[in-house]
C-alpha cells in the first residue's frame, strides 16, 4: 500500500485504495533518488543514524518522493546545500499530486511561484477581510469594464 510522507515527522500514513509502487523497481528509483540528492555509493550503505541532520534531511526527502498522493513539507530546505535545494525545486516542478509547503526561504518560494494557488500571510481575519475586499474589487473592475464595452459598442454603431 503506498504511503504519504510528512517530512517534519517521518511518519506514513496508509493511503487506501491506491496501487502500490513496483517493488522490483523501487529500490531503483530509491537510489536514483539519493544520487540526485548527492549520496554516493558509500553513503547508501552507512546507516541513517551515523548520518549528520543533512544528510537525514535528504533520506527523509528521498522518502518522501517514492509514491505520495500528496506531499507535506515543512521547511524541506532546512539543513540543504544549493545543489540538494536545486534537485528538489525540479523534482517539485514536476510534481502532479497535492503539494503543501511551508517554507520561510524567500528564494525557494520565488522559484516556486509556479506552483503556488495562492499566497497569503496574515490571520485568519485578516485574510477573510482581503479576500471580500478583492471580490468586492473585481466586481466593481468587471462591471466598469462591461460598461466600457457597452459605450465602444455604442458609439461605434
Amino acid at each position: 500500500m503506498p504511503m504519504m510522507w510528512c517530512a517534519e515527522v517521518d511518519a506514513a500514513v496508509p493511503m487506501a485504495g491506491i496501487d502500490p509502487m513496483d517493488a522490483s523497481t523501487a529500490e531503483m528509483h530509491a537510489v536514483q533518488k539519493l544520487f540526485g540528492l548527492g549520496f554516493d555509493k558509500q553513503m547508501h550503505a552507512k546507516p541513517t543514524p551515523d548520518s549528520s541532520g543533512g544528510w537525514r534531511m535528504r533520506i527523509v526527502l528521498a522518502r518522501a518522493f517514492m509514491n505520495p498522493t500528496i506531499l507535506l513539507l515543512n521547511g524541506p530546505t532546512n539543513h540543504l546545500d544549493l545543489e540538494a535545494c536545486i534537485w528538489l525545486e525540479e523534482k517539485l516542478k514536476y510534481f502532479e499530486h497535492v503539494l503543501l509547503v511551508i517554507s520561510h526561504s524567500p528564494t525557494f518560494i520565488i522559484h516556486m511561484q509556479k506552483k503556488i494557488v495562492k499566497l497569503y500571510s496574515g490571520f485568519y481575519d485578516q485574510y477573510v477581510q482581503t479576500c471580500s475586499e478583492f471580490e468586492e474589487n473585481q466586481t466593481k473592475q468587471y462591471k466598469w469594464e462591461q460598461e466600457q464595452i457597452a459605450n465602444m459598442k455604442e458609439y461605434i454603431t
